[in-house]
């Protein structure tokens, strides 16, 4: 299939953003279009009147289906600017549907319905300059639920048409491209379009505030304790009395489809530097992960939950537990335990546990002078991660080698410099990562990403 570029002018700001599709839709009965027949696609048909999809990251929601078949986060590399946002696929029998949304924040738009009339005249401009055999067949602006809009639709004859909605709420842009083989069905994506609506922040706040609640694992006990030479906090490098570290992390590559700074985790210990929880956030800042720490039947154990946002994939089909009486019995308290070995006072061995007692991923730290190596095998004992730091006399990791050792790894073994700030504790609460690059044979060091920690002490 081409690859269908897409250049949005916007007061002067030249955005371009690589999309796929469309480009028009094969017409009925060729080669293309008896491909998309194959692939089981469901026709736009069947979608229920009460089907909605709600977009947390993009405040609206549409009736479309809840399940996605194409994410992608738009970057400032790939929009040529400081322009952020998403791409969302959905693929029918008919055609496809994309929607995204870019955010312009350096941009001179307010919102306003001349705002709309401009992009919309240097949406269409494009058309025709790149399909200058499309016809106009249909154009409208006016406006909805609040904001301006505009719809127009060109007409590729044998190819089919292509249906576009635009949106603007102040510097945000929403774009739906339609390609569809048959101008008939055209009609049908009238009330699709009509029914989006933007949501406010405080509806998204509150809905994620809902998840996070559900997402929360019942508590562990926290006594017995199990001793151990180190604690959570040491192994992590941690001085002082920790007790919770905030990170946030920002891009510097220009490749994040988020930018600023965003939360990355969220770590709680008690007084002896044990975790007792930890929040793990996604690539777009959103909690996806709560792990709660405790100790059952002398052993560290922990428990946890995830979510998904309207971004993620469908999850897997659940997998039934086998009724053979060879399969050992699983605890339902928690989901992990925890074994670990020592060497010289120094952590050289943590062993996963599944709650029915199978072993999972093993992880081997081998120290030298100013230097640590990190092994990850998997339960079958494959070494499946490795990871090399060169260390400052403090500790504090200042290279490192992630080493590419799967088959399916494209980007092989990544290198990276670190620098920090730090408090007057001692721990870091800044660290600048600079990656090294390879361009026509040349090597330089780039900037990648900045990590921010806040930690709170007992």
């Amino acid at each position: 299939m081409r690859i269908f570029v897409l250049v949005l002018i916007v007061l002067g700001l030249s955005v371009h953003v690589m999309m796929q599709p469309p480009p028009p839709p094969a017409a009925p009965g060729s080669a293309s279009g008896a491909a998309k027949k194959f692939a089981g696609w469901p026709s736009i048909l069947s979608i229920a009147s009460s089907e909605q999809f709600v977009s947390l990251e993009g405040r609206f929601k549409v009736a479309l289906p809840k399940d996605i078949q194409g994410f992608g986060a738009l970057s400032p590399k790939q929009t040529g600017s400081t322009a952020t946002g998403q791409q969302l696929t959905w693929k029918f029998d008919e055609g496809d549907v994309v929607l995204f949304f870019l955010d312009f924040p350096d941009s001179a738009l307010t919102g306003s319905m001349a705002d709309m009339n401009q992009i919309t005249a240097n949406s269409k401009k494009l058309f025709t300059d790149r399909y200058p055999s499309a016809r106009l067949v249909s154009e409208n602006t006016a406006d909805a639920n609040g904001v301006p809009s505009s719809n127009f639709v060109y007409d590729f004859g044998a190819d089919g048409f292509i249906a576009v909605q635009l949106y603007l709420d102040k510097k945000r842009l929403y774009r739906f491209n339609a390609a569809f083989k048959d101008a008939k069905t055209e009609k049908l994506l009238g009330p699709i379009f009509g029914s989006f609506k933007l949501i406010t922040q405080a509806e998204v706040d509150a809905e994620l505030s809902k998840k996070y609640e559900a997402m929360k694992p019942p508590p562990l006990p926290q006594t017995p304790v199990v001793p151990r030479l180190t604690s959570d906090a040491e192994d992590e490098g941690f001085k002082g009395k920790i007790k919770k570290v905030v990170e946030e992390s920002e891009d510097s590559s220009g490749t994040w489809g988020v930018q600023g700074r965003k939360m990355s985790s969220v770590e709680n210990f008690d007084e002896k530097g044990a975790l007792t929880q930890s929040d793990d956030y996604d690539s777009q800042g959103n909690p996806f992960q709560i792990t709660v720490y405790g100790y059952i039947n002398g052993k560290r154990v922990s428990n946890s939950k995830t979510t998904n946002y309207e971004y993620d994939p469908p999850p897997p089909p659940a997998v039934l537990p086998s009724k053979s009486s060879d399969v050992p019995k699983r605890d339902a308290r928690y989901k992990y335990s925890f074994d670990y070995k020592y060497e010289n006072g120094k952590l050289v061995e943590s062993q996963l546990i599944y709650n029915n007692g199978r072993k999972g991923n093993r992880t081997v730290y081998k120290y030298s002078p100013n230097q640590v190596e990190e092994l990850v095998y998997t339960e079958d004992g494959k070494l499946n991660q490795r990871y090399l730091s060169k260390l400052d006399p403090n500790g504090n990791k200042i290279e490192k080698t992630d080493f590419g050792l799967s088959n399916f790894d494209i980007y092989g073994d990544r290198h990276y410099k670190h620098s920090y700030e730090f408090d007057t504790v001692g721990n870091w609460i800044k660290k600048i990562t600079l990656r090294e690059t390879k361009v026509n044979g040349v090597t330089s060091w780039q900037p990648a990403y900045i990590t921010y920690r806040t930690i709170t002490y007992y």
